[in-house]
């Protein structure tokens, strides 16, 4: 394997982490920036929103069978990143609509994860 193929390789492995580390990343920035830093409890509700967001998704794909095992590949429009910018405009949007903090906390996690993996599916589907 050549130096571009490697790097190649690497890049369709850490598309979609990297996508979302900024994705989750911003969210949390933008709810320190709304709701002050966040305590403990406000931390965990960040966390569950965004493990229920995931977990939504993986009980919608539960069966399906679509892995990267059965041949199909990340299409390169995926790598082409930009999905990262939808979710700090979603919950930026959606802040300015709560003002209690620990469920500002909870839904910028949750709407965080949940625009990031349904724009990520997205373009898997109308490109694969």
């Amino acid at each position: 394997m050549n130096w571009s193929e490697s790097v190649s390789l690497v890049i369709r492995f850490i598309a979609v982490p990297y996508g979302y580390t900024l994705a989750i990343w911003s969210a949390g920035m933008l709810a320190v920036g709304r709701y002050g830093h966040p305590r403990g409890r406000e931390v965990l509700l960040f966390v569950t929103g965004a493990i229920l967001g995931y977990l939504s998704f993986d009980l919608l794909a539960l069966g399906t069978g679509a892995t990267v095992a059965n041949g199909r590949a990340l299409p390169n429009t995926a790598l082409f990143n930009v999905l990262p910018l939808l979710p700090p405009i979603a919950v930026a949007l959606l802040a300015r609509e709560i003002k209690h903090r620990a469920l500002g906390f909870f839904a910028m996690g949750l709407g965080a994860t949940v625009v990031y993996v349904a724009s990520m599916a997205l373009v898997v589907r109308l490109t694969a």
